[in-house]
């Protein structure tokens, strides 16, 4: 019989709606349960492709005598964190105070006004080494609530009050309560050093193992690049990015088939990848990729580094445009990383009970020696070779993830050493063809098409700017159609929600939403120059403006800024500067507040409000410069425009403008509709900084030349 989740919007929910637990959705009559049988709240907290999230479904939750004992302690509570991204927040704020990390699933216990108490992710079904079964855990924390109630409230309170301190620490102020100043051009520099000594030399990235793409690190140093090089020269930000992009598009978390990126790489090679497939990741290393593009291609259009960018924006873009795509024009969510096995392989698969099909980790990805035997007959020994696929296996029982190691040695301009590409070697089209062919007669990793604001409106920015940049108009048409289809659906009497499935919405937007969706709709009317999308850019900001921003009553009049709307059941309101998987609301907030300040009017009453806002934003990223540059980089990458001085374009020439989205820059914004030029000069542009422009330019070797040396 189904739970209350069955009618959920969210498909992660609804794979848990025939499990034994009582589960509750989120919202108040949850804790009002507790209040009245009283027992503490249990909520867990994962997402669709979450590996160890269905292994914890498969061992604990699905078994009805750990069903009974979590009825029997708890109101247990299930939370997509992809629609609930604050109360993730909360939650995983007091799992890293308790812990020193985080992770997926998410496991808390919370008291009857949701202050979390403990915390823990993945808990086993038997003792394993030092770590207690969910049973045992269960027991423990039944045992403590009912006799040790005193301790349990002061754990909860004393949580509570620092992740209510971790949340202050955004409104980025001095001890004594003055706002502190937005980093600079010293502040900047200092961040792009520190990067510079954290990369990874050999493999690119940075950290160990686990190690995940960092696409906003690199835009920030992209931009950092197009603001402090000299005019034709290299630098080392842009070296970093290149190691790194190469790296990753040689190695196994690069899927060599269809293109697209995997979550992350469980070593620091970049070879084996956690195979869960996140819309997020490709949006931003496809924006990471066009920004590369664009640095490669102005110092030399013939060169490894340019053509292999290239590469990556049309690999995965297309992929984007193909596998994340949805009938109504929207992109998925995520890629499971677990999918079935064939049935040969069942015995290598995580232990199952009753009907459940095996699962394997990447089942569907890897191959053998014999794999490629049986798929290519002569061609195997080569394709062995070239994908790096050996007998001993790089994954696990024999089996390898495809790599294509001679990506990582581009040198030189096209057809010095073998006369084509890698990717563009007649042999490997048809490996890969048929390679692409017998996977798809594998069993396939579960979609997950539930439509979220943020993540669309990032993969319509990224689209946009790839289609410009290399011409492509039907990238054009798949970004204006998710757009039109997150309008349509999503954004409602002023109000915007964060998700929905299958056309019906769920869960209010939070601040990455409105702010996302505000620069998706201005880079739109960037690239069209159509009045409708910069109308519904100022919409969206003056919602987000009213919901999650109040002015501030202290001296400097600086506003404080929220993550999400105040729902009466979050115990804390999150204000929050770091990047999380995507970029920070307050970072997005700085973006869109800056494109939408110099698109409007300049006595457009709004503008004026809109750049003291971007200040108050980028003020919590002082820290970030000065200690910690990526836990912060969009908002850093924010701050490295306005220290270029906000470059922008104007100009209602579309191939004027075209120049423009060509050039490396610091975040130059294109403006199609300048009041700065007369309608009779259609054919002319305008560079200007700091609402400061220059002379009207028409010809394009001339206006090519001023962009490389302005921005």
């Amino acid at each position: 019989m189904a739970n209350r989740l069955a009618h959920e919007s969210s498909p992660y929910l609804r794979q848990h709606a025939e499990n034994p637990v009582d589960w509750w959705p989120w919202g108040r009559e949850a804790f009002e349960e507790a209040r009245r049988r009283d027992v503490p709240v249990l909520i867990s907290i994962g997402y669709s492709s979450c590996h160890w999230c269905h292994v914890m479904n498969r061992e604990s939750f699905q078994d009805p005598h750990t069903a009974n004992v979590i009825n029997a302690t708890c109101v247990p509570v299930k939370v997509d964190r992809e629609e609930l991204p604050a109360v993730d927040a909360i939650y995983m704020s007091a799992l890293q105070a308790m812990r020193g990390q985080g992770g997926w699933p998410l496991t808390a216990w919370a008291d009857h006004d949701g202050r979390p108490f403990y915390a823990g992710t993945y808990f086993p079904p038997r003792p394993v080494q030092n770590q207690p079964s969910f049973e045992q855990v269960l027991r423990a924390i039944d045992e403590t609530w009912r006799h040790r109630r005193d301790e349990v409230s002061g754990i909860a309170g004393s949580l509570t009050e620092r992740i209510a301190q971790q949340s202050r620490i955004a409104e980025a102020r001095t001890p004594d309560g003055q706002a502190l100043p937005v980093p600079g051009e010293t502040e900047l520099q200092a961040a792009a050093e520190q990067l510079l000594d954290q990369i990874d030399l050999e493999h690119g990235g940075f950290g160990p193992a686990p190690k995940f793409p960092p696409p906003m690190t690199l835009i920030q140093l992209l931009r950092h690049h197009a603001r402090t090089a000299e005019t034709g020269q290299r630098s080392d930000s842009l070296d970093v990015v290149a190691l790194t992009m190469r790296q990753m598009a040689a190695g196994g978390i690069h899927d060599h088939l269809t293109g697209g990126f995997a979550r992350y790489s469980v070593d620091r090679e970049w070879v084996v990848p956690h195979f869960e497939k996140m819309l997020y990741d490709n949006a931003l290393i496809l924006r990471a990729a066009v920004d590369w593009w664009r640095a490669e291609n102005e110092l030399d259009p013939g060169s490894g580094n340019a053509d292999l960018a290239r590469y990556l924006i049309e690999q995965t873009a297309g992929f984007l445009t193909s596998g994340f795509r949805l009938d109504c024009g929207a992109f998925a969510a995520s890629f499971d990383a677990d999918s079935e096995l064939p049935a040969a392989c069942e015995d290598e698969g995580e232990a199952h009970r009753g009907n459940t099909p095996p699962h394997g980790e990447g089942a569907f990805a890897v191959w053998s020696r014999q794999d490629l035997d049986e798929v290519l007959g002569a061609d195997a020994g080569w394709a062995a070779e070239f994908l790096a696929v050996t007998e001993e296996g790089t994954f696990e029982h024999g089996r390898s993830v495809l790599q294509m190691p001679a990506l990582r040695d581009l040198d030189g301009p096209r057809g010095q050493r073998a006369g084509t590409r890698p990717w563009e070697n007649p042999r490997w089209l048809s490996v890969r063809d048929r390679l692409l062919a017998a996977r798809e007669r594998r069993p396939q990793p579960a979609r997950d098409d539930k439509v979220l604001t943020s993540w669309n409106a990032l993969a319509v920015t990224a689209l946009i700017h790839a289609a410009q940049a290399l011409q492509r108009p039907d990238w054009m048409q798949t970004a204006r159609d998710a757009q039109s289809y997150l309008l349509r659906t999503h954004w409602r009497q002023g109000l915007l929600a964060r998700a929905s499935l299958e056309g019906s919405v769920g869960g209010d937007g939070v601040l990455e939403d409105y702010a996302a969706l505000a620069v998706s709709a201005a880079t739109l009317y960037s690239a069209e120059g159509d009045p409708e999308h910069l109308r519904t850019a100022r919409e969206l900001i003056v919602a987000a403006l009213e919901r999650f921003v109040e002015t501030g009553e202290d001296g400097d009049g600086a506003s404080r800024i929220f993550d999400a709307p105040d729902d009466g059941l979050l115990v804390v309101r999150i204000s929050d500067s770091n990047d999380t998987a995507v970029p920070s609301g307050r970072a997005l907030l700085a973006e869109a507040a800056g494109m939408l300040a110099g698109l409007l009017s300049a006595d457009d009453p709004l503008a004026a409000r809109l750049t003291a806002l971007r200040e108050d934003a980028l003020r919590g990223f002082l820290i970030f410069a000065l200690k910690a540059p990526r836990g912060g980089s969009w908002g850093l990458a924010q701050a490295e425009t306005r220290a270029a001085g906000d470059p922008r374009l104007a100009s209602r020439s579309p191939a004027l403008r075209r120049l423009g989205w060509e050039t490396p820059s610091p975040g130059l914004l294109i403006d199609p509709e300048p009041e700065e030029l007369p309608e009779e000069q259609r054919r002319a542009a305008v560079l200007c900084r700091d609402r400061t422009c220059g002379l009207p330019i028409t010809a394009p070797d001339v206006l090519a030349a001023a962009l490389r040396g302005s921005v």
